[in-house]
């Protein structure tokens, strides 16, 4: 996993030919707005830090999005057997690779006081934990955990976030007394919480075992 201030952006001089394949160029021209370039160009040079660190002896890999809108790592038009998620949220930006082909998912979001919290959690809630979400969704740091858990499990089954209610978490934890968690979904998939030091952001990865 890796995490990228995307102010760092700004002190990247080169052209985004300099670290983009000719495919990923192509989708970056596709991008209408600063934001959303600084957001892909983050996105990719984050991925690409963590492939060449993981797999430093494989050239010209690209990280090009499905038709799902989920990133892909191909090689000479070949889809490579390392899966990655990536994940934005204001002034960062987080990507994650697992090298043995299984699901990965990660989210990350800035820490704020939400008026809509409980209302957000039950809208993803499974009917096993509606309890759950009853009890502690109104706590702010339970429900960026829960939040970025359920994101995180989207992502890794390439699935739209509103179908996570199909999902339960049967290690059901009580409210948060740390930043730094660990929950199973009922699939066996483990999700590991995170906070960025010294900042207000919180998110989640999730991989999915055998």
């Amino acid at each position: 996993m890796a995490l990228m201030p995307l102010s760092k952006m700004d002190d990247i001089h080169f052209l985004p030919r300099s670290f983009l394949s000719r495919t990923e160029e192509l989708e970056f021209q596709t991008k209408t707005t600063s934001k959303t370039r600084k957001n892909y160009l983050a996105g990719r040079f984050v991925g690409q830090y963590l492939l060449n660190k993981h797999s430093p002896n494989n050239f010209h890999q690209s990280i090009i999005n499905n038709n799902a809108g989920a990133p892909e790592i191909w090689s000479n038009q070949t889809k490579v057997n390392t899966t990655i998620s990536l994940s934005h949220s204001n002034d960062w930006v987080a990507a994650i690779i697992n090298s043995n082909g299984q699901p990965v998912g990660i989210d990350i979001e800035k820490f704020k006081v939400r008026a809509s919290m409980f209302e957000m959690a039950l809208f993803l809630a499974h009917e096993q934990e509606r309890d759950w979400v009853t009890q502690n969704g109104q706590n702010a740091m339970w429900f960026y955990q829960y939040w970025t858990a359920k994101e995180a499990l989207a992502k890794a089954y390439q699935k739209p976030l509103t179908s996570m209610k199909d999902y339960s978490f049967f290690s059901q934890l009580n409210v948060a007394k740390s930043e730094s968690q660990r929950w199973v979904d009922n699939n066996g998939t483990h999700v590991q919480h995170f906070k960025l030091p010294c900042t207000s952001y919180i998110g989640a990865w999730a991989i999915q075992h055998g």
